[in-house]
């Protein structure tokens, strides 16, 4: 599956066209969907979610690349309360 993003004015680098596809290989980490849903939103760092057992990296370097992978600047901020 390719999508593209162009219209992201907040965070331009979001933008351009993304390319997602299954596969067979084996995971280098598992992750429970509500951990990817915090990653997602920005609710928590991968760090803190495999240290409280929502990610299981299974080789090195794991955590560091999705924490990476779902790095934010600036981070996400909600001006509203609910």
């Amino acid at each position: 599956m390719k999508f593209t993003i162009d219209d992201d004015r907040m965070c331009p680098e979001n933008n351009g066209t993304w390319h997602l596809s299954a596969t067979d290989q084996t995971a280098d980490l598992t992750i429970t969907l509500s951990a990817l849903s915090s990653l997602y939103f920005g609710g928590m760092s991968a760090h803190h979610l495999a240290y409280a057992g929502h990610i299981t990296a299974h080789t090195d370097g794991a955590i560091g690349q999705l924490a990476r992978a779902f790095r934010t600047e600036p981070e996400p901020h909600n001006s509203f309360g609910f």
